[in-house]
Protein backbone atom coordinates (compact mmCIF):
# COMPACT_ATOMS: atom_id res chain seq x y z
CA UNK A 1 0.00 0.00 0.00
CA UNK A 2 1.65 3.19 -1.77
CA UNK A 3 1.35 6.35 1.46
CA UNK A 4 0.77 9.85 0.27
CA UNK A 5 2.07 13.38 1.67
CA UNK A 6 1.58 17.03 1.55
CA UNK A 7 4.70 19.02 0.25
CA UNK A 8 5.08 23.05 -0.77
CA UNK A 9 5.77 22.18 -4.29
CA UNK A 10 1.87 20.87 -4.75
CA UNK A 11 0.55 24.27 -4.35
CA UNK A 12 2.60 25.79 -7.33
CA UNK A 13 1.67 22.63 -8.86
CA UNK A 14 -2.33 22.67 -8.36
CA UNK A 15 -2.46 26.48 -8.69
CA UNK A 16 -0.84 25.99 -12.19
CA UNK A 17 -3.38 23.23 -12.72
CA UNK A 18 -6.09 25.12 -12.00
CA UNK A 19 -5.38 27.91 -13.86
CA UNK A 20 -4.01 26.43 -17.14
CA UNK A 21 -7.49 23.87 -17.39
CA UNK A 22 -9.41 27.70 -17.27
CA UNK A 23 -7.15 28.61 -20.44
CA UNK A 24 -7.61 25.38 -21.56
CA UNK A 25 -11.74 25.74 -21.52
CA UNK A 26 -11.74 28.98 -22.91
CA UNK A 27 -9.58 28.36 -25.58
CA UNK A 28 -11.62 24.95 -26.58
CA UNK A 29 -14.88 27.17 -26.98
CA UNK A 30 -12.80 29.44 -29.26
CA UNK A 31 -11.70 26.39 -31.11
CA UNK A 32 -15.05 25.42 -31.52
CA UNK A 33 -16.43 28.34 -32.76
CA UNK A 34 -13.53 29.88 -35.23
CA UNK A 35 -14.01 26.50 -37.10
CA UNK A 36 -11.49 24.47 -35.58
CA UNK A 37 -8.12 26.19 -36.83
CA UNK A 38 -4.91 24.71 -36.59
CA UNK A 39 -3.22 27.58 -34.60
CA UNK A 40 -5.90 27.20 -31.82
CA UNK A 41 -5.76 23.56 -31.62
CA UNK A 42 -1.70 24.04 -31.08
CA UNK A 43 -2.67 26.35 -27.84
CA UNK A 44 -4.61 23.52 -27.10
CA UNK A 45 -2.38 21.10 -26.96
CA UNK A 46 0.65 23.19 -25.64
CA UNK A 47 -2.10 23.28 -22.34
CA UNK A 48 -2.44 20.19 -22.23
CA UNK A 49 1.17 19.47 -22.02
CA UNK A 50 1.62 22.12 -18.99
CA UNK A 51 -1.74 20.55 -17.56
CA UNK A 52 -0.11 16.86 -17.80
CA UNK A 53 3.19 18.20 -16.62
CA UNK A 54 1.69 20.07 -13.44
CA UNK A 55 -0.82 16.94 -12.80
CA UNK A 56 2.29 14.45 -12.84
CA UNK A 57 4.47 16.41 -10.51
CA UNK A 58 1.65 16.68 -8.29
CA UNK A 59 1.40 13.57 -8.45
CA UNK A 60 5.10 12.83 -8.16
CA UNK A 61 5.37 15.31 -5.24
CA UNK A 62 2.40 13.60 -3.30
CA UNK A 63 4.41 10.21 -3.82
CA UNK A 64 6.42 8.87 -0.91
CA UNK A 65 7.70 5.71 -3.03
CA UNK A 66 11.02 5.68 -5.14
CA UNK A 67 9.58 3.91 -8.09
CA UNK A 68 6.17 5.95 -8.29
CA UNK A 69 8.36 8.37 -8.25
CA UNK A 70 10.70 7.64 -11.16
CA UNK A 71 7.95 6.88 -13.34
CA UNK A 72 5.98 10.12 -13.02
CA UNK A 73 9.74 11.91 -13.81
CA UNK A 74 9.72 9.40 -16.86
CA UNK A 75 6.11 10.32 -17.86
CA UNK A 76 6.59 13.51 -17.89
CA UNK A 77 9.88 13.48 -19.89
CA UNK A 78 8.26 11.06 -22.88
CA UNK A 79 4.69 13.11 -22.86
CA UNK A 80 4.73 16.52 -21.13
CA UNK A 81 8.09 17.52 -22.26
CA UNK A 82 7.44 16.73 -26.61
CA UNK A 83 3.78 17.76 -26.20
CA UNK A 84 5.11 21.51 -24.97
CA UNK A 85 7.77 21.71 -27.12
CA UNK A 86 6.26 20.47 -30.53
CA UNK A 87 3.18 22.41 -29.65
CA UNK A 88 5.24 25.32 -29.48
CA UNK A 89 6.68 24.48 -33.14
CA UNK A 90 3.28 23.95 -34.70
CA UNK A 91 1.89 27.78 -33.29
CA UNK A 92 4.78 29.42 -34.57
CA UNK A 93 4.38 27.15 -37.93
CA UNK A 94 0.55 28.15 -38.65
CA UNK A 95 0.97 31.84 -37.28
CA UNK A 96 3.62 32.26 -39.98
CA UNK A 97 1.72 30.58 -43.08
CA UNK A 98 3.08 27.45 -42.40
CA UNK A 99 0.49 24.69 -41.81
CA UNK A 100 1.16 22.03 -43.85
CA UNK A 101 4.29 21.62 -42.28
CA UNK A 102 1.84 21.23 -38.76
CA UNK A 103 1.22 17.85 -40.24
CA UNK A 104 5.12 16.90 -40.25
CA UNK A 105 5.22 18.03 -37.04
CA UNK A 106 2.33 15.92 -35.29
CA UNK A 107 4.41 12.94 -37.07
CA UNK A 108 8.00 13.48 -35.23
CA UNK A 109 6.10 14.09 -32.20
CA UNK A 110 4.11 11.02 -32.33
CA UNK A 111 6.89 9.00 -33.89
CA UNK A 112 9.60 10.60 -31.06
CA UNK A 113 7.09 9.87 -28.20
CA UNK A 114 6.37 6.12 -28.80
CA UNK A 115 10.14 5.28 -28.91
CA UNK A 116 10.74 7.48 -25.82
CA UNK A 117 8.20 5.40 -23.96
CA UNK A 118 9.23 1.83 -25.51
CA UNK A 119 12.72 3.13 -24.18
CA UNK A 120 11.88 4.44 -20.40
CA UNK A 121 9.53 1.18 -20.22
CA UNK A 122 13.09 -1.35 -20.52
CA UNK A 123 15.45 1.26 -19.10
CA UNK A 124 13.59 3.76 -16.52
CA UNK A 125 16.68 5.29 -15.33
CA UNK A 126 17.53 6.34 -19.07
CA UNK A 127 17.65 9.98 -17.99
CA UNK A 128 18.50 10.01 -14.30
CA UNK A 129 20.05 7.34 -11.73
CA UNK A 130 17.24 7.26 -8.65
CA UNK A 131 19.87 7.35 -5.53
CA UNK A 132 16.78 6.77 -2.77
CA UNK A 133 14.57 9.11 -1.29
CA UNK A 134 15.83 11.91 0.72
CA UNK A 135 13.98 13.15 3.93
CA UNK A 136 13.39 17.44 3.69
CA UNK A 137 12.70 19.30 6.96
CA UNK A 138 9.66 21.12 7.46
CA UNK A 139 7.95 24.06 5.73
CA UNK A 140 5.54 26.94 6.53
CA UNK A 141 3.07 29.13 4.02
CA UNK A 142 1.36 31.18 5.99
CA UNK A 143 -0.37 30.25 8.55
CA UNK A 144 0.13 26.06 7.00
CA UNK A 145 3.18 24.12 8.27
CA UNK A 146 3.95 21.14 6.51
CA UNK A 147 5.48 18.12 8.39
CA UNK A 148 8.95 16.25 7.01
CA UNK A 149 8.46 14.89 3.17
CA UNK A 150 10.60 12.87 0.95
CA UNK A 151 11.88 13.57 -2.30
CA UNK A 152 13.14 11.77 -5.18
CA UNK A 153 17.21 12.16 -5.10
CA UNK A 154 18.51 11.69 -8.46
CA UNK A 155 21.46 12.52 -10.75
CA UNK A 156 20.72 13.27 -14.04
CA UNK A 157 22.68 11.80 -17.01
CA UNK A 158 24.68 12.74 -20.19
CA UNK A 159 21.04 11.54 -22.17
CA UNK A 160 19.01 13.67 -19.93
CA UNK A 161 21.46 16.68 -20.88
CA UNK A 162 21.04 15.99 -24.59
CA UNK A 163 17.25 15.92 -24.27
CA UNK A 164 16.93 18.45 -22.78
CA UNK A 165 18.85 20.57 -25.12
CA UNK A 166 17.16 18.91 -27.67
CA UNK A 167 13.48 20.28 -26.79
CA UNK A 168 15.43 23.67 -25.84
CA UNK A 169 16.43 23.75 -29.45
CA UNK A 170 12.68 23.06 -30.99
CA UNK A 171 11.01 25.73 -28.69
CA UNK A 172 14.29 27.97 -29.46
CA UNK A 173 12.88 27.36 -33.19
CA UNK A 174 9.89 28.71 -32.57
CA UNK A 175 10.84 31.64 -31.14
CA UNK A 176 12.57 32.69 -34.22
CA UNK A 177 9.79 31.96 -36.54
CA UNK A 178 7.67 34.01 -33.99
CA UNK A 179 9.96 36.56 -34.09
CA UNK A 180 10.42 36.80 -38.01
CA UNK A 181 6.59 36.80 -38.44
CA UNK A 182 5.73 39.64 -36.22
CA UNK A 183 9.54 41.96 -37.58
CA UNK A 184 6.82 43.42 -40.22
CA UNK A 185 4.45 44.62 -38.18
CA UNK A 186 4.69 48.49 -36.45
CA UNK A 187 1.34 47.39 -33.71
CA UNK A 188 1.39 48.51 -30.35
CA UNK A 189 -0.78 46.07 -29.64
CA UNK A 190 0.73 43.09 -31.45
CA UNK A 191 3.92 43.90 -29.99
CA UNK A 192 2.99 43.58 -26.66
CA UNK A 193 0.99 40.13 -27.56
CA UNK A 194 4.09 38.67 -29.08
CA UNK A 195 6.84 40.04 -26.46
CA UNK A 196 3.76 38.60 -23.44
CA UNK A 197 3.94 34.90 -26.02
CA UNK A 198 7.86 34.90 -26.18
CA UNK A 199 8.20 35.49 -22.36
CA UNK A 200 6.17 33.41 -21.27
CA UNK A 201 8.16 30.47 -23.32
CA UNK A 202 11.33 31.58 -22.50
CA UNK A 203 10.98 31.40 -18.62
CA UNK A 204 10.84 27.61 -18.97
CA UNK A 205 13.84 27.72 -21.69
CA UNK A 206 15.69 29.28 -18.98
CA UNK A 207 14.81 27.33 -16.11
CA UNK A 208 15.73 24.29 -18.22
CA UNK A 209 19.10 25.87 -18.88
CA UNK A 210 19.52 26.53 -15.06
CA UNK A 211 19.23 22.76 -14.68
CA UNK A 212 21.44 21.51 -17.59
CA UNK A 213 24.19 23.81 -16.03
CA UNK A 214 23.32 22.60 -12.39
CA UNK A 215 22.76 25.84 -11.29
CA UNK A 216 20.24 24.46 -9.02
CA UNK A 217 19.36 20.95 -7.20
CA UNK A 218 16.87 18.90 -9.33
CA UNK A 219 15.66 18.00 -6.49
CA UNK A 220 14.01 21.28 -6.99
CA UNK A 221 13.44 21.45 -10.78
CA UNK A 222 12.87 25.56 -11.73
CA UNK A 223 10.74 24.14 -15.28
CA UNK A 224 8.12 22.87 -12.85
CA UNK A 225 7.63 26.06 -11.31
CA UNK A 226 8.35 28.48 -14.31
CA UNK A 227 5.35 26.70 -16.63
CA UNK A 228 3.33 28.30 -13.70
CA UNK A 229 4.33 31.70 -15.39
CA UNK A 230 3.82 30.53 -18.81
CA UNK A 231 0.01 29.52 -17.85
CA UNK A 232 -0.75 32.79 -16.86
CA UNK A 233 1.50 34.20 -19.66
CA UNK A 234 -0.34 32.53 -22.02
CA UNK A 235 -3.89 33.49 -19.99
CA UNK A 236 -2.89 37.25 -20.03
CA UNK A 237 -1.88 37.37 -23.70
CA UNK A 238 -4.99 35.19 -24.83
CA UNK A 239 -7.48 37.27 -22.33
CA UNK A 240 -5.86 40.89 -22.42
CA UNK A 241 -4.26 41.28 -26.25
CA UNK A 242 -6.79 38.76 -27.57
CA UNK A 243 -3.74 36.42 -29.17
CA UNK A 244 -6.37 34.38 -30.76
CA UNK A 245 -8.18 37.26 -31.97
CA UNK A 246 -4.91 37.90 -34.18
CA UNK A 247 -5.14 34.30 -36.31
CA UNK A 248 -8.29 34.24 -38.19
CA UNK A 249 -7.60 37.54 -39.99
CA UNK A 250 -4.09 36.55 -42.03
CA UNK A 251 -4.18 32.83 -41.75
CA UNK A 252 -8.49 32.65 -43.66
CA UNK A 253 -7.01 29.67 -46.23
CA UNK A 254 -10.19 30.77 -48.02
CA UNK A 255 -8.71 33.62 -49.50
CA UNK A 256 -6.72 31.38 -51.61
CA UNK A 257 -9.66 30.17 -52.64
CA UNK A 258 -10.62 33.29 -54.58
CA UNK A 259 -10.12 34.06 -58.13
CA UNK A 260 -9.07 37.63 -57.42
CA UNK A 261 -5.93 39.19 -55.79
CA UNK A 262 -5.98 39.96 -52.02
CA UNK A 263 -3.27 41.34 -50.14
CA UNK A 264 -3.79 42.24 -46.45
CA UNK A 265 -2.15 45.33 -44.79
CA UNK A 266 -0.94 46.57 -41.30
CA UNK A 267 -1.58 50.19 -40.10
CA UNK A 268 1.75 51.38 -41.89
CA UNK A 269 0.29 49.34 -45.16
CA UNK A 270 2.52 46.87 -45.16
CA UNK A 271 1.93 43.44 -46.84
CA UNK A 272 1.17 40.74 -44.05
CA UNK A 273 -0.29 38.21 -46.04
CA UNK A 274 -1.78 37.76 -49.62
CA UNK A 275 -3.02 35.04 -51.85
CA UNK A 276 -1.58 33.50 -54.66
CA UNK A 277 -3.70 35.66 -57.02
CA UNK A 278 -2.10 38.67 -55.53
CA UNK A 279 1.72 37.19 -56.16
CA UNK A 280 0.95 36.35 -59.84
CA UNK A 281 -0.76 39.57 -60.13
CA UNK A 282 2.11 41.48 -58.73
CA UNK A 283 4.56 39.79 -61.21
CA UNK A 284 7.11 39.41 -57.96
CA UNK A 285 9.05 35.93 -57.40
CA UNK A 286 9.92 36.82 -54.13
CA UNK A 287 8.22 37.13 -51.11
CA UNK A 288 6.00 40.09 -50.50
CA UNK A 289 5.97 39.97 -46.87
CA UNK A 290 6.76 42.97 -45.42
CA UNK A 291 6.77 45.45 -48.63
CA UNK A 292 5.14 48.77 -48.93
CA UNK A 293 2.21 48.65 -50.52
CA UNK A 294 3.52 51.16 -53.13
CA UNK A 295 6.65 49.03 -53.55
CA UNK A 296 4.78 45.56 -54.40
CA UNK A 297 1.77 47.63 -56.11
CA UNK A 298 3.27 50.38 -57.48
CA UNK A 299 0.49 51.21 -60.21
CA UNK A 300 -2.02 50.85 -58.10
CA UNK A 301 -0.80 52.97 -55.39
CA UNK A 302 -3.04 55.90 -55.38
CA UNK A 303 -6.48 53.64 -55.56
CA UNK A 304 -5.70 51.86 -53.29
CA UNK A 305 -5.13 54.44 -50.74
CA UNK A 306 -8.17 55.84 -51.97
CA UNK A 307 -10.26 52.79 -51.41
CA UNK A 308 -8.65 52.76 -47.49
CA UNK A 309 -9.86 56.35 -46.94
CA UNK A 310 -13.66 55.64 -48.75
CA UNK A 311 -13.81 52.41 -47.25
CA UNK A 312 -18.23 52.35 -48.60
CA UNK A 313 -17.04 52.75 -51.93
CA UNK A 314 -14.96 50.68 -54.16
CA UNK A 315 -12.32 52.79 -56.40
CA UNK A 316 -12.51 51.44 -60.22
CA UNK A 317 -9.08 52.63 -62.22
CA UNK A 318 -7.72 52.34 -65.43
CA UNK A 319 -4.24 50.92 -66.06
CA UNK A 320 -2.50 51.73 -69.25
CA UNK A 321 0.32 48.79 -70.20
CA UNK A 322 2.69 48.30 -72.80
CA UNK A 323 0.14 45.11 -73.42
CA UNK A 324 -3.57 46.19 -72.61
CA UNK A 325 -5.47 48.54 -71.22
CA UNK A 326 -7.39 46.91 -67.81
CA UNK A 327 -9.77 48.08 -65.50
CA UNK A 328 -9.88 47.40 -61.89
CA UNK A 329 -11.98 47.90 -59.09
CA UNK A 330 -10.53 48.48 -55.53
CA UNK A 331 -12.07 47.66 -52.51
CA UNK A 332 -10.68 47.99 -48.73
CA UNK A 333 -12.23 46.68 -45.61
CA UNK A 334 -10.52 47.52 -42.15
CA UNK A 335 -11.03 44.51 -39.83
CA UNK A 336 -10.87 44.91 -36.08
CA UNK A 337 -10.38 42.67 -33.32
CA UNK A 338 -12.54 41.59 -30.22
CA UNK A 339 -12.26 45.22 -28.70
CA UNK A 340 -12.76 47.36 -31.90
CA UNK A 341 -9.13 47.82 -32.70
CA UNK A 342 -7.95 48.36 -35.69
CA UNK A 343 -6.47 45.42 -37.31
CA UNK A 344 -5.53 44.96 -40.59
CA UNK A 345 -6.91 45.98 -44.17
CA UNK A 346 -7.86 43.53 -46.50
CA UNK A 347 -7.84 45.12 -50.33
CA UNK A 348 -9.41 42.82 -52.82
CA UNK A 349 -8.60 43.77 -56.86
CA UNK A 350 -11.61 43.07 -58.68
CA UNK A 351 -10.43 42.92 -62.65
CA UNK A 352 -13.10 44.52 -64.46
CA UNK A 353 -11.70 44.72 -67.67
CA UNK A 354 -13.77 41.71 -69.45
CA UNK A 355 -17.75 42.90 -68.33
CA UNK A 356 -16.34 46.71 -69.14
CA UNK A 357 -14.88 45.23 -72.38
CA UNK A 358 -18.25 43.46 -72.99
CA UNK A 359 -20.10 46.94 -71.73
CA UNK A 360 -18.52 48.99 -74.04
CA UNK A 361 -19.22 46.46 -77.10
CA UNK A 362 -22.93 46.61 -76.37
CA UNK A 363 -23.42 50.54 -76.03
CA UNK A 364 -21.42 50.07 -79.34
CA UNK A 365 -23.80 47.72 -80.68
CA UNK A 366 -26.80 49.93 -79.15
CA UNK A 367 -25.54 53.22 -81.00
CA UNK A 368 -24.89 51.21 -84.28
CA UNK A 369 -28.46 50.52 -84.07
CA UNK A 370 -29.76 53.71 -83.14
CA UNK A 371 -27.49 55.20 -85.70
CA UNK A 372 -28.89 52.30 -88.26
CA UNK A 373 -32.63 53.45 -87.06
CA UNK A 374 -31.89 57.08 -87.63
CA UNK A 375 -30.50 56.84 -91.66
CA UNK A 376 -33.10 54.43 -92.28
CA UNK A 377 -35.88 56.13 -90.80
CA UNK A 378 -34.30 59.55 -92.40
CA UNK A 379 -32.41 58.42 -95.66
CA UNK A 380 -35.58 56.08 -96.47
CA UNK A 381 -37.83 58.35 -95.97
CA UNK A 382 -36.93 60.89 -98.27
CA UNK A 383 -36.81 59.06 -101.42
CA UNK A 384 -39.78 56.93 -100.56
CA UNK A 385 -41.51 60.35 -100.28
CA UNK A 386 -40.25 61.25 -103.95
CA UNK A 387 -41.42 58.22 -104.93
CA UNK A 388 -45.12 58.51 -103.25
CA UNK A 389 -45.39 62.31 -104.63
CA UNK A 390 -44.81 60.72 -107.72
CA UNK A 391 -46.85 58.30 -107.90
CA UNK A 392 -50.01 59.88 -106.99
CA UNK A 393 -49.14 62.67 -109.43
CA UNK A 394 -49.11 59.90 -112.09
CA UNK A 395 -52.08 58.62 -110.83
CA UNK A 396 -53.92 61.48 -111.01
CA UNK A 397 -52.72 62.66 -114.26
CA UNK A 398 -53.48 59.28 -115.35
CA UNK A 399 -49.86 59.13 -117.13
CA UNK A 400 -47.87 57.32 -114.37
CA UNK A 401 -44.88 56.87 -117.38
CA UNK A 402 -44.00 60.49 -117.42
CA UNK A 403 -43.03 60.28 -113.78
CA UNK A 404 -41.39 56.70 -114.44
CA UNK A 405 -38.06 57.87 -114.23
CA UNK A 406 -38.28 59.64 -110.86
CA UNK A 407 -40.20 56.98 -109.34
CA UNK A 408 -37.40 54.23 -110.26
CA UNK A 409 -34.59 56.67 -108.99
CA UNK A 410 -36.18 57.10 -105.84
CA UNK A 411 -36.18 52.88 -105.71
CA UNK A 412 -32.84 52.33 -106.88
CA UNK A 413 -31.60 54.98 -104.48
CA UNK A 414 -33.62 53.13 -101.41
CA UNK A 415 -31.80 50.30 -102.75
CA UNK A 416 -28.59 51.28 -102.89
CA UNK A 417 -29.21 52.80 -99.31
CA UNK A 418 -30.54 48.96 -98.03
CA UNK A 419 -27.64 47.61 -99.92
CA UNK A 420 -24.95 50.02 -98.06
CA UNK A 421 -26.92 49.09 -94.61
CA UNK A 422 -26.53 45.72 -95.53
CA UNK A 423 -22.56 46.14 -96.24
CA UNK A 424 -21.84 47.84 -92.76
CA UNK A 425 -24.44 45.68 -90.40
CA UNK A 426 -22.62 42.99 -91.53
CA UNK A 427 -19.07 44.23 -90.90
CA UNK A 428 -19.88 45.35 -87.41
CA UNK A 429 -21.11 41.78 -86.45
CA UNK A 430 -18.90 39.90 -88.41
CA UNK A 431 -16.71 37.46 -86.06
CA UNK A 432 -13.67 35.42 -88.52
CA UNK A 433 -10.48 34.21 -88.61
CA UNK A 434 -7.56 35.80 -89.77
CA UNK A 435 -5.86 34.78 -93.01
CA UNK A 436 -2.65 35.97 -95.42
CA UNK A 437 -4.13 38.58 -97.60
CA UNK A 438 -1.82 39.61 -101.06
CA UNK A 439 -3.12 42.83 -101.21
CA UNK A 440 -2.55 43.51 -104.56
CA UNK A 441 -4.45 40.50 -105.23
CA UNK A 442 -7.48 41.63 -103.08
CA UNK A 443 -7.14 45.50 -105.19
CA UNK A 444 -7.46 43.65 -108.16
CA UNK A 445 -10.24 41.56 -106.98
CA UNK A 446 -12.20 44.21 -105.92
CA UNK A 447 -11.69 46.52 -108.93
CA UNK A 448 -12.84 43.11 -110.66
CA UNK A 449 -16.70 43.50 -109.50
CA UNK A 450 -16.89 47.25 -109.12
CA UNK A 451 -18.82 49.41 -111.01
CA UNK A 452 -15.97 51.57 -112.59
CA UNK A 453 -17.39 52.90 -116.07
CA UNK A 454 -14.66 53.71 -117.84
CA UNK A 455 -11.80 54.42 -115.03
CA UNK A 456 -8.57 53.15 -115.41
CA UNK A 457 -6.61 51.05 -112.17
CA UNK A 458 -3.01 51.40 -111.41
CA UNK A 459 -1.96 48.38 -108.96
CA UNK A 460 1.24 47.81 -107.66
CA UNK A 461 2.40 44.21 -107.84
CA UNK A 462 4.69 44.15 -105.10
CA UNK A 463 2.34 45.28 -102.28
CA UNK A 464 2.86 43.69 -99.08
CA UNK A 465 1.34 40.33 -97.63
CA UNK A 466 -0.71 41.15 -94.40
CA UNK A 467 -2.88 39.09 -91.74
CA UNK A 468 -6.25 40.26 -91.88
CA UNK A 469 -9.68 39.72 -92.54
CA UNK A 470 -9.57 39.21 -96.63
CA UNK A 471 -13.45 39.78 -97.04
CA UNK A 472 -13.27 42.91 -94.96
CA UNK A 473 -10.05 44.32 -97.21
CA UNK A 474 -12.17 43.24 -100.19
CA UNK A 475 -14.88 45.37 -99.24
CA UNK A 476 -12.90 48.28 -98.01
CA UNK A 477 -10.81 48.03 -101.64
CA UNK A 478 -13.99 48.21 -103.63
CA UNK A 479 -15.79 51.08 -101.78
CA UNK A 480 -12.94 52.88 -101.95
CA UNK A 481 -12.80 52.38 -105.60
CA UNK A 482 -16.82 53.13 -105.78
CA UNK A 483 -16.15 56.39 -103.89
CA UNK A 484 -13.46 57.09 -106.65
CA UNK A 485 -15.16 56.65 -109.44
CA UNK A 486 -18.06 58.68 -108.01
CA UNK A 487 -15.96 61.62 -107.62
CA UNK A 488 -13.60 61.34 -110.20
CA UNK A 489 -15.80 60.71 -112.63
CA UNK A 490 -15.86 57.61 -114.89
CA UNK A 491 -13.08 58.30 -117.16
CA UNK A 492 -10.62 58.85 -113.54
CA UNK A 493 -7.05 57.06 -113.07
CA UNK A 494 -6.52 55.29 -109.84
CA UNK A 495 -3.21 54.22 -108.48
CA UNK A 496 -2.79 51.81 -105.58
CA UNK A 497 0.64 50.96 -104.20
CA UNK A 498 3.39 50.71 -101.19
CA UNK A 499 4.08 53.55 -98.73
CA UNK A 500 7.58 53.63 -97.66
CA UNK A 501 6.86 53.55 -93.63
CA UNK A 502 4.77 50.68 -93.54
CA UNK A 503 1.23 50.60 -95.01
CA UNK A 504 -0.56 51.31 -98.45
CA UNK A 505 -1.96 54.56 -100.42
CA UNK A 506 -5.25 54.63 -102.40
CA UNK A 507 -5.47 57.60 -105.05
CA UNK A 508 -7.29 59.57 -107.95
CA UNK A 509 -7.28 62.67 -109.89
CA UNK A 510 -10.50 64.17 -109.39
CA UNK A 511 -11.16 67.12 -107.06
CA UNK A 512 -10.02 65.45 -104.00
CA UNK A 513 -11.58 66.26 -100.49
CA UNK A 514 -11.22 69.65 -99.31
CA UNK A 515 -9.14 69.85 -95.49
CA UNK A 516 -12.08 71.09 -93.86
CA UNK A 517 -14.33 68.39 -94.41
CA UNK A 518 -11.94 65.50 -94.14
CA UNK A 519 -12.65 64.79 -90.37
CA UNK A 520 -16.55 64.93 -91.26
CA UNK A 521 -16.24 62.21 -94.48
CA UNK A 522 -16.00 59.83 -91.44
CA UNK A 523 -19.75 60.65 -89.92
CA UNK A 524 -22.52 58.63 -90.81
CA UNK A 525 -24.54 60.00 -93.36
CA UNK A 526 -22.18 62.65 -94.38
CA UNK A 527 -22.00 62.75 -98.38
CA UNK A 528 -20.98 65.18 -100.94
CA UNK A 529 -23.09 63.92 -103.50
CA UNK A 530 -26.19 63.84 -104.01
CA UNK A 531 -26.62 60.08 -104.60
CA UNK A 532 -23.98 59.48 -102.01
CA UNK A 533 -25.58 57.53 -99.19
CA UNK A 534 -22.65 58.82 -96.34
CA UNK A 535 -21.85 55.10 -95.51
CA UNK A 536 -19.58 53.73 -97.78
CA UNK A 537 -16.28 55.50 -95.85
CA UNK A 538 -17.95 54.18 -92.70
CA UNK A 539 -17.36 50.73 -94.17
CA UNK A 540 -13.65 51.81 -94.76
CA UNK A 541 -13.05 53.27 -91.81
CA UNK A 542 -14.38 50.19 -89.44
CA UNK A 543 -12.32 47.30 -91.51
CA UNK A 544 -9.40 49.83 -90.77
CA UNK A 545 -10.00 50.15 -87.16
CA UNK A 546 -10.41 46.08 -86.83
CA UNK A 547 -7.01 45.90 -88.09
CA UNK A 548 -5.60 48.39 -85.72
CA UNK A 549 -4.40 50.60 -88.90
CA UNK A 550 -5.09 53.99 -89.16
CA UNK A 551 -6.59 55.62 -92.25
CA UNK A 552 -6.04 59.22 -93.04
CA UNK A 553 -6.39 61.31 -96.07
CA UNK A 554 -4.47 63.92 -98.15
CA UNK A 555 -4.10 65.24 -101.58
CA UNK A 556 -2.45 63.35 -104.66
CA UNK A 557 0.65 64.60 -106.92
CA UNK A 558 -2.63 65.27 -109.57
CA UNK A 559 -4.62 67.25 -106.63
CA UNK A 560 -6.98 64.27 -106.21
CA UNK A 561 -7.94 62.30 -103.13
CA UNK A 562 -5.04 60.43 -101.35
CA UNK A 563 -6.00 57.50 -98.95
CA UNK A 564 -3.51 56.59 -96.89
CA UNK A 565 -3.34 53.50 -94.94
CA UNK A 566 -0.86 52.50 -91.94
CA UNK A 567 -0.35 49.00 -90.09
CA UNK A 568 0.38 48.49 -86.66
CA UNK A 569 3.48 47.07 -85.77
CA UNK A 570 2.14 43.73 -85.70
CA UNK A 571 0.68 43.72 -88.67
Amino acid sequence: MYAFQLTPSMVPFAITSFVSTLVFLYIAKEYIQQKRKITILSFLILLSGIISWQLTNLFVEAATDKQLKLVGKNFVNAISVPTISYATLAIALSYSHREKYVWHVTTIFIIHTFSLITLLFFYPEFFYEAQGIKKVGTYSIGFYQFDTFVSLEREIKPAFIFYTCAMISVVLWSLLIIIRYHRVRDKRETRVQAGILLFSILTPVGAAVLLVAEVVSPVWNPVDFSLSITAIGLAIAIRRYGALDFVPISKNKAINLVDDPIIILDNTYRITDYNKKAKEFAGRQTDLKGQLVESAFEMFQEPIYQSIKDQDDRVKCKIDTEEAIQYFAISSTLVTDSRDEDHAYVTVFRDLTEIIEKKNKIESKNKQLQRFSSILTHDIRSPLSVAQTNIELGIKQDNIIQYSDRIVASINRVSQIVDDMERLARLESAEMDTQQVELSVAAAQAWGVSDTANAVVNIDDNMPVVSGYKSQIYQMFENIFRNAVVHAGGDAIIDVGSLNDGGFYIEDNGDGVPENIRDQVWEYGFTSKEEGTGIGLIVVKRVVERHNWTIDISDSQSGGARFEIRFSDDK
